[in-house]
């Protein structure tokens, strides 16, 4: 919850750059002039063109929240001990790393796995929605 919190601030400030370009485009002027809500012009228009933004970024963020979880929780600062956690199994499995050394490996690479994952999925989306990569420009 703390890291969600800690990140609601950046997260705003990267969807408000795209949402002021629009504040002056003719569609919202003429939405505007057919008299449509401040709420509606937001939601059906406004978010509608920042979306994909949002979506490509809050991938990225994602495996940076899981990134920081598990380094919080490797260190002791994550969540206590019942409470399954990626960096509080690498911890566990760090102190017998020379017995067991599948103990810490194996979080770690799925650790590793997910947040490639998730910059790959931010990248192929991002790909998929920017327009100056689209089509010969």
């Amino acid at each position: 919850m703390a890291i969600a919190l800690t990140s609601v601030p950046a997260f705003a400030r990267i969807a408000r750059a795209p949402t002021i370009a629009l504040k002056g485009r003719d569609f919202i002027e003429a939405c505007r002039s057919l008299g449509l809500s401040t709420p509606r012009i937001l939601v059906r228009h406004v978010l509608a063109n920042i979306f994909a933004e949002i979506l490509v970024m809050g991938s990225l963020w994602l495996a940076n929240a899981i990134r920081t979880e598990a380094s919080l929780a490797f260190i002791g600062l994550g969540l206590r001990p019942p409470t399954p956690t990626w960096g509080g199994m690498i911890r566990e499995g760090f102190d017998n790393i020379l017995d067991s050394p599948w103990l810490a490996v194996v979080p770690g690479t799925a650790v590793l796995i997910v947040i490639f994952s998730l910059n790959l999925i931010g990248d192929g989306l991002r790909d998929a929605v920017d327009p100056k990569l689209k089509g010969g420009e």
